[in-house]
């Protein structure tokens, strides 16, 4: 065609601009996108990026629109189902303008998830259309497939596209479970584009896509779609080309959303909550509790002294360290050697990790045993001296001694494996923290986070999680910690140590049976959230009954992990990791699998750089904690997460109502948790989008509406040409402006359990 017919073409479709290459370079992206696709599903690459133009998510089945000639994510999409038998693909659309045409060709599709989240405000952004907002959901069969998150507001960033993400997306696409993600990756909403106007930088875009990537078992394709910074664009491909490749998401500043996101997520949560069983959590305090089961109103604290962000390096690839040392097998109980925590526990987690070949993929770290120094910026001198009495002691004195506790066993050589073990988590901290590693593994026993400044408890004899905190902090510089403590009994002793201290939040997720579970304490419960500078920086979800498995343990993360950990931004992540919440364990009875352990580990490892060590702690089913260890290694080491061996199910009503109660209790103290409210169900639009999705032509413009929301007239405002385009986009910053201010009353329980529950050894088969 010549000029003339070209642009008499052009002038037929909504902002397109056709040139005599135009229809090749369309080919070349849909054809490139599909490639990726094929070598994703027949397993020749785990993931891959899509760097094409023009895009293509504006086209629909019959025409071009906003730049966008052939749909190249649904034609991806479409081929995954037909050619591979796909029945599930999710298609994450975070360009700043709307999907309309990818919407458009699914609308009444289930076997497509459609989530976009876009600039919408009130419909008066491109491409100014009715079904870009909430409430419209899919049709017929598709109803309740097609989620928008409409933002009404200009300027949002990072902490709003985390939280939808938190919030809305992560549980509905756990439930889906797709078997491939496509993502329309659009950067025209990083900082610096003046067409979106958004300031999410592009580290947010790292994070959002890690978390993507715990899905399908990582079978994701990003296709690239708009970006008008050229210096912003370049450094948002760069960075999600690095999260695929399994480097470490860079730190996030601490994160709040904006209250207009806030109001959006909970409309499309309101839409939507009836057509996934996922969304149970938008629930008020006053629905929730009684009158005389509320606590005390506390005074919020000025957080704004710990706000520091850590954006030091990070070690790139996937390095990780593991430490372990046989001479802690040597702590033994003499008179029970039947005993749950016993040396085969380590031995048999070691078997594991060389079976899967693992410890070939790590760096071997050195083993250490602890110094007196460094026991004592934790534990009294008293109790320290005790346990060094201990290494000379007969039999009789060790018996009497160890009867002065509560559930613990001594031998000659306990103190030296309690030190080996503090040592051995301490040098993992130092190697991660110093950049030798990315993260660690340290094997170790006996356990740590019962063990109280002042004396052993519940098998442990120093607390090692804790004395490795505190030691990457006075020794390494670290400022904010964060301690996760999934072990099915409470880390009382952490808890104490940590009390009034803001610069180690500690989570714990634990069985407490209304105070009837070990350690059978009050502090245990969802009320208690520290002290003093403290307050606040204690968050114990309690469950109240054993059989939680991976939906419950999930959903614990999604709801308050997760939203905490982010806003408060930690430094480095140290897990508690006791494995006697798996399944078939004898202590912990509940229902937790290797598989959901793997998702638990890759979602905090998009925290702190990817500065993770894993200590374990307790778990007394050797076939359990030495499979789920093993997975949680390699999650580390970059692989895949597993597919979950059952079909999703919602969480328990237990459950639920514990993370409800916990997330009632933190609301005045992180801002994160501002999604948990009484959310009216609110009107869809399906039937009426059956009939306004048929045109895909957009709204005509309003007189009064400015001519700058015209894609073209906005790019020709903009002078985006040649030399004065780079000019322009050097000048952008690439740094998100994302903001960084801050965001005990128990009813009477039954006989406390005052020991953990130990069996005689007949009693224990299916133990491996």
């Amino acid at each position: 065609m010549v000029t003339d017919q070209l642009r008499h073409l052009s002038e037929t479709f909504e902002d397109i601009a056709i040139h005599p290459k135009s229809f090749e370079c369309a080919r070349l992206s849909a054809g490139c996108t599909l490639q990726v696709m094929d070598q994703v599903l027949t397993g020749k690459v785990r993931n891959g990026m899509a760097v094409v133009r023009p895009p293509g998510h504006h086209a629909d089945r019959n025409q071009s629109c906003g730049y966008c000639l052939f749909n190249n994510v649904a034609i991806a999409a479409k081929q995954a189902l037909t050619k591979y038998g796909l029945e599930r693909v999710l298609i994450v659309d975070w360009d700043v303008h709307f999907g309309n045409g990818t919407q458009d060709l699914f609308y009444d599709d289930p076997r497509v998830l459609f989530f976009s989240i876009h600039r919408y405000e009130h419909m008066e952004y491109w491409p100014h259309m009715e079904r870009a907002n909430y409430n419209f959901v899919g049709r017929a069969a598709g109803k309740g497939y097609n989620v928008n998150v409409p933002w009404n507001k200009i300027g949002l960033g990072d902490p709003d596209y985390i939280a939808a993400f938190q919030q809305v997306l992560m549980p509905m696409a756990y439930e889906f479970a797709p078997q491939l993600v496509l993502v329309s990756a659009g950067f025209d909403s990083a900082v610096g584009d003046r067409m979106g106007e958004m300031v999410t930088s592009p580290v947010c875009y790292a994070h959002l896509l890690h978390m993507l990537t715990g899905l399908a078992e990582g079978k994701v394709c990003a296709v690239m779609e708009g970006g008008y910074n050229i210096q912003t664009l370049s450094e948002c491909v760069a960075v999600c080309v690095e999260t695929l490749l399994g480097d470490p998401c860079p730190p996030l500043p601490p994160l709040q959303p904006d209250p207009s996101s806030v109001e959006t997520i909970l409309d499309v949560l309101g839409v939507h909550q009836n057509s996934w069983k996922c969304f149970q959590y938008q629930v008020s305090k006053d629905a929730l509790t009684s009158e005389e089961d509320q606590h005390p109103q506390q005074k919020s604290e000025d957080m704004s002294h710990w706000r520091s962000v850590g954006r030091g390096t990070c070690t790139s690839g996937r390095e990780v360290g593991l430490v372990h040392d046989e001479a802690m097998t040597n702590h033994v109980n003499i008179w029970f050697p039947g005993h749950p925590e016993q040396p085969y526990r380590i031995h048999r987690i070691m078997q594991a990790l060389d079976r899967h070949r693992l410890q070939d993929r790590c760096v071997q770290l050195e083993s250490r045993l602890a110094t007196e120094e460094e026991l004592l910026y934790l534990h009294t001198s008293e109790h320290l001296q005790l346990m060094q009495e201990t290494v000379e002691m007969t039999p009789r004195q060790l018996n009497k001694t160890q009867a002065d506790f509560n559930s613990i066993f001594l031998c000659n050589d306990t103190y030296k494996s309690a030190c080996l073990a503090a040592g051995c988590s301490m040098n993992a901290v130092e190697a991660v923290v110093t950049g030798s590693v990315r993260s660690a593994v340290a094997v170790v026993r006996p356990p740590g986070h019962h063990a109280e400044v002042d004396k052993p408890c519940g098998f442990c004899i120093f607390n090692s999680a804790a004395l490795a905190a505190r030691y990457a902090q006075k020794r390494l510089g670290v400022g904010r910690v964060l301690i996760l403590d999934w072990d099915i009994h409470h880390g009382n002793g952490t808890q104490h140590m940590f009390v009034e201290d803001p610069t180690v939040l500690y989570i714990s997720i634990h069985r407490y049976d209304n105070g009837t579970f070990f350690p059978g304490s009050p502090d245990a419960d969802c009320t208690v959230v520290g002290s003093g500078p403290g307050e606040g920086f204690t968050v114990n979800v309690p469950w109240s009954k054993g059989g939680m498995g991976d939906a419950e343990y999930m959903a614990a993360f999604q709801q308050v992990v997760m939203p905490i950990a982010y806003q408060y931004s930690p430094e480095l992540v140290i897990v508690s990791a006791g494995f006697d919440a798996a399944r078939g364990d004898p202590l912990g009875h509940c229902d937790v699998t290797p598989s959901g352990y793997a998702h638990m580990t890759h979602m905090l490892s998009s925290l702190a750089g990817g500065r993770v060590v894993l200590l374990l702690e307790g778990g007394y089913n050797l076939s359990s904690i030495s499979e789920s260890m093993s997975e949680c290694t390699k999650i580390l080491l970059g692989d895949p997460c597993p597919a979950f061996d059952h079909e999703y199910s919602p969480p328990c009503e237990e459950a639920v109502e514990s993370i409800l109660s916990t997330l009632h209790v933190h609301q005045k103290y992180w801002r994160s948790l501002a999604f948990q409210v009484d959310v009216a169900t609110k009107d869809d639009c399906s039937d009426e989008g059956s009939n306004k999705t048929s045109n895909t032509t957009s709204k005509a413009i309003e007189p009064d509406r400015p001519a700058s929301t015209d894609l073209n007239l906005q790019m020709e405002q903009l002078s985006i040409t040649g030399e004065e385009k780079d000019n322009q986009n050097t000048a952008e910053g690439i740094e998100g402006k994302t903001s960084g201010e801050e965001s005990e009353d128990n009813a009477p329980a039954p006989p406390i359990q005052n020991h953990l529950q130990v069996q005689p050894p007949d009693s224990m088969a299916g133990q491996d």
